[in-house]
């Protein structure tokens, strides 16, 4: 129970720093989050843009509000602020499940992370006050592509090799992430493809990928990349087990040439 209340207290103290040049003020983010237009002032500060589609959620019935919900998700994915395989139940969402509307607001708190991350070299340069709100007021109409430095952000993506303490998926994550200020376009998945198969660490894993061609889409390199892990997981274990046997095995005998 007091881990829920703190992890209200804290979105709910997000959400009221991101919320706070509109007015709104919530109580418990949990509580409030479907009330009014509450999600719709939230979302517009997210975007950057008004969304007359989106209104109040009050009076409107159930399934009214699974649609809506719906609806904004796709708005999140399409503005690029949450990614694309994100998945919430909107259902539960809409029933205030604590799961489905903080897996959401997390999105959301990354995508701020991310930005100050991205720019901290910029924020670095400004006075404490606009460091601590600029974050927080930051939409996406700010940081258009005619600010980008676009070769040098592709420069940064091809630069980016997986980490031996990620997994592909965390590593797939990474570099969508790096992608949104490349300007790839259509060929996004494409390009993040073949840099999972430039950087990944494994030696067993890329000549599989290779094998592929140009047939290999994302998901089935996920898909391999996940089984391969799990195998070598699993072989890890059984390997880790046979050692321990060994040592009891040694340390048995010894105790019988004592006896």
């Amino acid at each position: 129970m007091e881990s829920l209340r703190t992890r209200i207290n804290g979105f709910t103290a997000w959400i009221n720093l991101r919320l706070a040049p509109s007015g709104v003020f919530m109580h418990n983010v949990l509580e409030d989050i479907l009330k009014g237009k509450n999600m719709k002032i939230l979302l517009e500060s997210m975007t950057g843009k008004p969304l007359k589609k989106l209104q109040s959620f009050d009076g409107l019935t159930q399934q009214q509000k699974i649609t809506r919900v719906e609806w904004m998700l796709r708005e999140l994915k399409e503005n690029n602020i949450i990614l694309p395989e994100v998945k919430i139940d909107t259902q539960m969402f809409t029933m205030r499940s604590s799961t489905q509307v903080f897996e959401l607001l997390w999105c959301l708190v990354c995508h701020d992370i991310w930005y100050v991350w991205e720019k901290s070299f910029t924020l670095q340069q400004t006075g404490g006050r606009e460091l601590f709100a600029e974050p927080f007021s930051w939409v996406p109409s700010s940081s258009t592509s005619d600010t980008a430095n676009v070769p040098y952000e592709r420069l940064v993506f091809r630069d980016t090799k997986q980490s031996v303490s990620e997994t592909v998926e965390q590593y797939i994550t990474r570099l969508r992430q790096k992608a949104r200020t490349c300007e790839f376009g259509e060929t996004c998945e494409e390009q993040i493809r073949d840099q999972v198969i430039i950087g990944c660490i494994s030696h067993n894993l890329r000549p599989k990928l290779l094998q592929k061609g140009g047939d290999l889409n994302l998901t089935q390199l996920r898909d391999m990349a996940r089984a391969m892990e799990n195998a070598e997981k699993q072989a890890g274990d059984i390997e880790g087990r046979k050692g321990v046997n060994r040592v009891w095995k040694k340390a048995g005998r010894q105790q019988e040439r004592l006896a």
